[in-house]
């Protein structure tokens, strides 16, 4: 009897220590207002190229290239075409549509495509979607908080670096109309300090002269 009474005290004691150590790495982890507030640090990365890498179902595939440089921004196609170019301090956005032969140029609020991650973020809240946290991982040397927000249709992992704000690695799955999942995973490189005047100049619209230009 004495023997089985240390035995459930030994259980109980190993179940309050779990209890404790959850409930310490639980309140060590970030919340969702702590990874929203990473973006903060976005202020700081005012000269890098991103380029993106989509897996899509087993699918490579290159997601495009983004020159920013002190607000400015110029945006690259999969066959290193200009298909955007933006001034996010004066608010004015360039867009080049080469299929349609169409330039449309609009003075509007804007805000750099390193901010995107996180708009959208809060959009899948606002959808009433959970948040989770994953936990800290390293991934091409950025030590990164994992998140993931998911609903009934849609599933989001963000991992994010945890200094400078960038969004480094995605993993996204949407449940379709025909009930097939569509899994995409990309990958965020950035090489800093390299973005001369030259990658964000202006687009001169006299290099489009059988472009149609329409001014929103």
């Amino acid at each position: 009897m004495k023997k089985k009474v240390i035995i459930l005290i030994s259980i109980l004691l190993i179940m309050i220590a779990g209890m404790g150590i959850f409930t310490f790495l639980n309140n060590d982890a970030p919340s969702y207002n702590d990874i929203i507030k990473l973006a903060d640090n976005l202020v700081n990365v005012n000269n890098v190229i991103l380029h993106i890498e989509n897996t899509e179902n087993n699918i490579h595939s290159d997601g495009g290239t983004f020159y920013i440089k002190n607000g400015i921004e110029t945006i690259l196609d999969m066959d290193n075409s200009i298909v955007e170019w933006q001034d996010t301090i004066n608010d004015e956005i360039i867009y080049i549509d080469k299929y349609s032969k169409k330039i449309q140029i609009r003075k509007d609020k804007t805000t750099s495509y390193l901010y995107t991650p996180y708009e959208l973020l809060e959009v899948e809240m606002n959808n009433n979607s959970k948040y989770k946290y994953i936990g800290k991982e390293k991934i091409d040397n950025f030590e990164c908080y994992t998140i993931q927000v998911k609903n009934k249709d849609e599933f989001y992992q963000y991992s994010f670096d945890i200094n400078t704000g960038l969004l480094i690695k995605s993993i996204i799955e949407i449940n379709a109309d025909n009930n097939e999942i569509s899994h995409i995973e990309r990958n965020y490189k950035y090489t800093f300090d390299v973005v001369t005047d030259e990658y964000v100049k202006k687009i001169d619209l006299k290099n489009f002269s059988d472009f149609e230009i329409e001014y929103l």
